[in-house]
């Protein structure tokens, strides 16, 4: 199994190929991407997963934005974010948030570590239909867009919770942009 490779794009199955360092594994019949050599994939796969995961957690601990009006100061940080909208009538976009910007991500970075280190076909399953449910990258682009919006009303600082945002968003892109699905059940495969 692992030496047969499918195509995303036109789903063909290919003899996979051992890649040197930069090389890249093309289809033959619609020529896209079928993957790439990354050298030390396990182990970057490992450090940005638990640098993913410390990082949401230090975002959800402390405060992503603090805003000076007036002279009125105000720590915003995004659990209590999500108990306003709830609060306020916006049921549906507060469950979505909860969901989509603080549960899926933790649970994706918790299961690639995990599969780091155990074979666990369910957690592979997980983390293919996770991939598609996260909208952290638009909730990122929303604090800056909203930023920008606000920025003539008064004093806008990041706090440490910002940081750990980024850092986050930096490492959910790597482990959902840059590796591939593909990646994830090579790692079961030499685990099991």
């Amino acid at each position: 199994m692992e030496d047969i490779v499918i195509c995303s794009k036109c789903e063909t199955p290919q003899k996979r190929v051992k890649l040197k360092k930069g090389e890249r594994a093309i289809c033959y019949y619609c020529g896209s991407e079928l993957y790439k050599y990354i050298p030390r994939l396990r182990e970057k796969i490992l450090v940005s997963s638990l640098s993913g995961f410390l990082m949401m957690l230090l975002g959800l601990i402390f405060p992503i934005l603090q805003f000076n009006i007036g002279g009125m100061s105000k720590d915003f940080n995004l659990i209590d974010t999500i108990k306003f909208l709830i609060e306020n009538g916006y049921l549906v976009v507060g469950v979505f948030t909860l969901f989509s910007v603080v549960l899926f991500p933790l649970i994706f970075f918790f299961l690639v570590i995990k599969l780091n280190f155990l074979a666990d076909k369910k957690a592979l399953e997980i983390i293919t239909h996770l991939q598609e449910w996260m909208a952290f990258d638009i909730f990122v682009v929303g604090i800056l867009v909203a930023m920008i919006k606000i920025f003539s009303y008064g004093e806008i600082m990041f706090s440490v919770g910002f940081v750990g945002f980024i850092g986050a968003f930096i490492a959910l892109f790597f482990l959902t942009s840059i590796v591939k699905v593909e990646y994830y059940w090579e790692l079961y495969y030499k685990n099991v």
